[in-house]
């Protein structure tokens, strides 16, 4: 056993009997629950100094912890050379008593390398739920808080020196939400290398007041993570060093997500310098004396306020650079609002070498870092103001050069990024995570093909992509789980309150030619923000789209969220930049509201292909594009009103084939348009509403020169193919579709005049009323031909699909079956079944080409675009060779015309020296 059961017992000694020389407690691994206050202790020196020190030197295998009694947990009331370390000093019960440790008259007191946990509560109550708690009228010296973690808490640090000569070293320390508040210090008091983040929107992140010494506020992370109207993040107020010995902030990074919120105010403050700091809004520094503001980074989110604000108490001020990423840009001097570099510098006659232009921040919202392009680089004062950056990298880097504005020195010295490197946990791994990863490639660029093997984990990280210099349709990006199996890699991050400053897993914002395949990519948790995968073409101010982007064979996942502001892929609008060539193949999608919810751009161009979507409210929602590909895609919802399958509003020649689309909302909306002489083509499409009313097809709007051909469509009570309004459509078309309604109309067109073509259709209502042709109903087919003056050769007919709310394919016995006629271009079916089926006939209505006893061709066959021939393509010749083989002798005389494919010729069934095949020029003329 231990020489004491416990820190009381401990304390006890030290009091009662007093020490002779220094003494370590060595704290083994458990939970002690109790109070301890320790007075001064006699004999305590620099020599003989006291420790408790958690044994195993873990913090999360020892805790010390209490629910009750006094306000603290360890009370350090005149006790000196004292230190705590590799200790979880933890307090519980109510909010009102939550401070952790208080230094009363204390000195030389080291807290360190400790894990400090208090209530976690919103009561913001001045000196409760504090880490560190100090307020009383004696001096308290040689005071060092070390490299611990803080978590919850309204104060990781609040000390009120009530004017003493305190002296206060708080470094190396992370906040997980609280604030450092420090007031009328006047021995020392040193700031340095933090992360601190404060959620409360009663709090700033860091206040300092009142403090007559040299202080050094430095190489600091400051977040105030409050979305709405917190505080500043940093408040200054009535600091003074002197000539000489000036107070320094310096290689902090400011940041806020608060929409109507500030990153620093400073004032009435004399002989401050503030020195490389990087913000994300606005920074007031007026009403101060003998104050330099050199080498910053003045990044404003907000443009309802200036990015900056000073005046003639500021002596100094250069090398620095002003912007917004609004169109409203201004900053002021005296009170008085300027809109460009050259009145600033008018106003205040400084300002020389400082710019007015994007900074390139890797992103504004969360990471203050500069990119390899940023105009900081080399840009601030030479020789160097201060030797190192926020990351304690050297200042300047590389060494002989000039340094960089902003908290943030870029090593623009590595070498350009090229072959296969590894992600995770492993010793044999290059980085620990993507986000690194994506860091590396952002400062050094890519000079060759890149590809990351990300083994086997779970990836908690939210990233976004800037552009990279470098890449290529040669220099490409892949991202790839390393085993091959989706399931193995996790990329996730939980949902969030806001949608500021993150609300995705992976955002493209500028990267090109990246590629990210066989992981799991997902948003979890119960929060109301859950985006998933944003398109964002340069929001975060690289104003560069992200283009030929491809995401395969992935699960895309929301997990645990409701509501609407869940999409699995979302992309932006704003600013107006084309995304080109993104392509989304062979994923599974599953519990967004939209998998594609698509504001998008006129200029974007999509290809989603292959992909299984399950659990959402709508499928694919594509606006504004000029390609749109979405094919071969399964999609099923159970979803009651839910949204729909598949919805393409665009002036673009949309090509939406061999779908198959099963829910409870309309299967299909289309307001498509297309440039003069290109034409849009929904084909081979089977389209499901498994309830309810909902139309199966759907047009809205203006729509032109739309085939919509070789499609089964099966709904309940709506209408299998509908205009909800059509002013304006023409050159519409409707050739092979197998419709049908159990009680609806089977078709219902009241602006029928946007058609040209009607034939071919298979039509069935279990209703009264077949169709409607504009305004007149009609109860049957006869009725409709003769209304319509068209449907001549179609049938009205049940299709006798498997199953009219699953599967659309086609049984024996189907009216549907060779009542077609071929259409160039249609040579399969939605299986990908080559039509016709037997060969040499005429193909089935709808999506599905009934496999028929398939008879092996012999004889002569015609390819062309005739009425006689058999074949439009030589593609469909061989698929017909392909399929039923050949038991004599084949002849395909292929009419004049040209014919743009390939064709590969593998082996034939039946092929032999008798059994030959020929493809001849029906006019013997090879010109």
């Amino acid at each position: 056993g231990g020489d004491y059961l416990s820190f009381t017992a401990a304390v006890t000694d030290l009091t009662t009997l007093g020490i002779a020389g220094p003494v370590v407690f060595e704290v083994a691994d458990g939970t002690y629950t109790e109070q301890i206050s320790i007075p001064a202790i006699t004999g305590s020196s620099a020599i003989n100094t006291i420790a408790f020190r958690g044994q195993s030197l873990d913090s999360t295998t020892v805790t010390l912890t209490s629910s009750g009694g006094g306000n603290y947990l360890i009370d350090l009331n005149g006790a000196s050379y004292i230190t705590f370390e590799h200790l979880g000093l933890q307090r519980t019960g109510s909010a009102t008593l939550s401070n952790i440790v208080i230094i009363n008259g204390s000195s030389h007191v080291t807290i360190r390398n400790n894990r400090m946990e208090t209530v976690n509560s919103t009561l913001t109550t001045i000196g409760v739920r504090c880490h560190v708690y100090s307020d009383n009228a004696t001096t308290e010296s040689a005071v060092s808080i070390l490299n611990n973690r803080m978590i919850n808490g309204l104060f990781g640090l609040f000390w009120d020196g009530n004017g003493q000569a305190d002296d206060i070293q708080f470094n190396g320390n992370i906040i997980e939400d609280g604030s450092i508040h420090v007031t009328a210090v006047d021995g020392g008091l040193e700031i340095v290398g933090n992360d601190v983040t404060q959620s409360l929107s009663a709090e700033e992140v860091i206040h300092v007041a009142s403090c007559n010494v040299a202080m050094l506020i430095g190489e600091n992370h400051f977040l105030h993570s409050n979305g709405g109207t917190p505080p500043n993040t940093g408040y200054f107020n009535g600091n003074n060093g002197a000539l000489g010995a000036e107070g320094v902030i310096r290689n902090n990074m400011f940041l806020t997500t608060g929409v109507y919120a500030g990153a620093v105010a400073i004032y009435s403050s004399a002989h401050l310098h503030y020195l490389h700091n990087s913000s994300n809004r606005r920074v007031v520094i007026v009403s101060n004396t003998n104050t330099e503001v050199r080498a910053n980074l003045f990044y404003n989110l907000n443009g309802s306020y200036r990015t900056f604000s000073g005046d003639n108490g500021i002596t100094l001020c250069d090398h620095n650079v002003y912007w917004s990423n609004t169109a409203t840009k201004e900053v002021s001097w005296n009170g008085v609002t300027y809109n460009s570099l050259a009145g600033l510098q008018a106003a205040n006659g400084m300002d020389a070498n400082s710019l007015w232009e994007d900074p390139l921040p890797v992103d504004p919202n969360v990471d203050l870092h500069i990119l390899s392009t940023s105009p900081c680089i080399g840009a601030a004062p030479d020789p160097p103001l201060v030797t190192v950056d926020i990351d304690q990298d050297t200042r300047p880097s590389p060494v002989a050069s000039v340094a960089d504005i902003g908290a943030d020195e870029s090593p623009v010295a590595c070498s350009p990024m090229s072959g296969t490197y590894i992600i995770g946990p492993s010793l044999g791994a290059d980085y620990p995570d993507f986000s690194t990863s994506v860091a590396q490639l952002i400062s050094c660029g890519i000079g060759g093909a890149v590809v990351f093997q990300v083994e086997p984990g779970t990836y908690t990280e939210a990233i976004t992509f800037p552009p990279v210099s470098g890449t290529s349709f040669i220099n490409t990006i892949t991202y790839e789980g390393i085993v091959g199996d989706s399931t193995q890699v996790i990329l996730n991050y939980p949902a969030t309150a806001t949608n500021s400053p993150i609300d995705h897993v992976l955002r493209f914002d500028g990267v090109d030619h990246v590629t990210f395949r066989h992981m799991t990519i997902e948003r979890y948790g119960p929060d109301t923000y859950g985006d998933v995968i944003h398109m964002n073409p340069g929001i975060s101010g690289s104003n560069d789209p992200s283009q030929h982007v491809t995401v395969e064979s992935c699960r895309i996942l929301r997990t645990g969220g409701s509501g609407t502001a869940r999409n699995l892929v979302n992309a932006a609008n704003f600013p107006a930049l084309n995304e080109i060539d993104i392509r989304f193949e062979g994923n599974f999608m599953s519990g967004g509201y939209y998998a594609f919810g698509n504001p998008g751009n006129h200029g974007d161009e999509w290809i989603i292909t292959g992909n299984t979507i399950q659990n959402c409210a709508g499928g694919i929602l594509i606006f504004q594009a000029s390609s749109v590909t979405i094919t071969d895609n399964r999609i099923e919802s159970t979803i009651a009103l839910g949204q729909p399958g598949i919805r393409v509003n665009c002036a673009c020649p949309a090509v939406v084939t061999g779908n198959q689309v099963i829910g409870r909302g309309r299967a299909v909306e289309l307001t498509i348009d297309p440039p003069p002489g290109q034409r849009a083509l929904l084909a081979n499409n089977s389209l499901i509403v498994s309830s309810g009313a909902a139309n199966g097809v759907q047009f809205i709007g203006l729509n032109e020169d739309i085939d919509l051909v070789f499609n089964s469509v099966s709904v309940v009570s709506g209408r299998g193919v509908h205009q909800l309004t059509g002013t304006g459509s023409s050159g519409l078309t409707l050739q092979g579709n197998a419709i049908r309604s159990s009680t609806g109309r089977a078709i219902d067109l009241p602006w029928a005049g946007a058609f040209t073509t009607l034939d071919h259709q298979a039509l069935y209502t279990g209703g009264s009323v077949l169709a409607t042709w504009n305004t007149t109903n009609c109860a049957d087919l006869s009725a409709l031909q003769a209304t319509s003056g068209f449907f001549t050769n179609s049938l009205e007919a049940d299709p006798n699909f498997v199953d009219p709310l699953s599967d659309l394919h086609l049984q024996s016995g189907s009216a549907c079956l060779g009542s077609a006629v071929p259409l160039l271009g249609i040579i399969d079916d939605m299986d990908g079944e080559v039509r016709p089926q037997p060969a040499a006939t005429q193909p089935d209505i709808g999506a599905d080409e009934h496999p028929d006893a398939c008879s092996p061709l012999a004889g002569t066959y015609r390819i062309g675009a005739s009425v006689a021939a058999h074949y439009p393509s030589f593609t469909g010749a061989v698929n017909a060779m392909l399929t039923c083989g050949i038991d004599g002798p084949v002849v395909f005389e292929v009419e004049d015309g040209t014919y743009t494919e390939q064709i590969t010729l593998p082996t034939i069934t039946g092929n032999s020296n008798v059994n030959t095949i020929t493809f001849r020029g029906q006019s013997l003329d090879s010109s």
